[in-house]
């Protein structure tokens, strides 16, 4: 079973011991799940599909958020086989302004971030493409966090250290800082491996 926001903030309450501040519990533990799940860019928030382009290019621009509402940031994109969805060849990633090699020609079969926006350069005209991108956590939990449901000390302690430190309790927030330390030894222990060692 998946945890919810009012359970996490149930358990944040316990914590801090102040009903008065129920509301700001909610906000401070909506940002702790976003903080939480942003120190890295663990694997369980990798996202996978693919998408079709309606006319062929030789250069592509596409919205990153209209792929995915909560894109983080690029991991990947290939040019997938239409008919079986393989994957035909992979799209290296270049910065916004390398996109001339040192021969002067423009690099193909690339892709770059620029705003929002994700460029593709493929000079073979390709439609089919796949694509990872790390997103954010829907911080409602309407969709369910591997952090909240694994790990949901991190995002309590992390809530409950900023929650102390708006109302100038630096001492609490302090204990909390310790706490939420060791909680996210866990989490990066979990988040960055493949398999387990």
């Amino acid at each position: 079973m998946s945890t919810s926001l009012t359970q996490l903030k149930a358990d944040v309450l316990t914590i801090v011991k102040r009903r008065d501040l129920i509301d700001d519990i909610e906000l401070h533990t909506k940002n702790a799940i976003l903080k939480i799940h942003s120190t890295d860019f663990y694997l369980p928030d990798l996202y996978e599909n693919s998408f079709t382009f309606a006319v062929s290019a030789t250069r592509y621009s596409l919205d990153a958020k209209a792929l995915v509402s909560r894109w983080r940031k690029s991991k990947y994109f290939n040019i997938l086989d239409p008919n079986n969805g393989e994957i035909i060849r992979k799209l290296n990633p270049i910065e916004v302004l390398n996109t001339i090699d040192e021969y002067s020609f423009i690099k193909d079969y690339v892709f770059y971030e620029a705003g929002n926006f994700i460029n593709i350069r493929a000079s073979g005209g390709e439609l089919v493409f796949g694509f990872g991108a790390f997103i954010y956590p829907d911080v409602t939990l309407t969709y369910p966090s591997w952090i909240a449901d694994q790990f949901p000390y991190a995002i309590q302690y992390e809530a409950a250290r900023t929650l102390f430190l708006t109302k100038g309790d630096k001492e609490s927030a302090n204990s909390m800082a310790e706490l939420l330390k060791e909680a996210m030894t866990e989490v990066k222990m979990v988040g960055l491996a493949t398999i387990g060692e």
